[in-house]
């Protein structure tokens, strides 16, 4: 019996901790395609960390898969809050940063805000996001990025 609960509390606190784990696909203007986890504090606070290929020094003739190494990786990490959070839809803003790993390092600071959408009532682990992301850095000029993407959620 003793070891039935400890099977039982072990499934509980995993499943209750995983359950808030998400995983992203994105698409952006600064990085291209890139993939990435995601932790929901609560049901306001939520962060996001996304992988993908370099935003300095590309050119539109090299092809993703000769410029997709270690040194061509950049960091997209934010902490973002709902502002108003229904059953189907998230509008949120965060604060975070885009880091560039190349010879070429960068680092900016970003604002993203966006909506995430939950259209599917059976399917309620599947959210699409929407995202514009100022980024800005005091040596270059700003930018502002689009993003789109998918999630699902544990």
């Amino acid at each position: 019996m003793k070891h039935i609960l400890i099977i039982f509390a072990v499934l509980f606190i995993t499943n209750s901790l995983f359950a808030q784990f998400s995983v992203h696909l994105n698409y952006s203007e600064a990085t291209k395609a890139g993939i990435g986890i995601g932790y929901d504090f609560n049901k306001r606070f939520w962060s996001t960390l996304i992988l993908s290929r370099g935003i300095i020094g590309e050119t539109e003739t090299e092809t993703v898969l000769e410029r997709f190494d270690i040194y061509n990786i950049s960091t997209d990490i934010s902490v973002k809050y709902n502002l108003i959070s229904q059953n189907y839809y998230d509008i949120y803003f965060g604060v975070g940063a885009l880091f560039n790993i190349e010879s070429n390092p960068a680092a900016f600071f970003t604002v993203p805000v966006g909506l995430r959408i939950r259209p599917f009532e059976k399917l309620n682990k599947i959210a699409f996001q929407i995202e514009l992301q100022p980024a800005m850095r005091t040596d270059m000029d700003d930018y502002l990025f689009g993003k789109l993407g998918i999630s699902y959620y544990f």
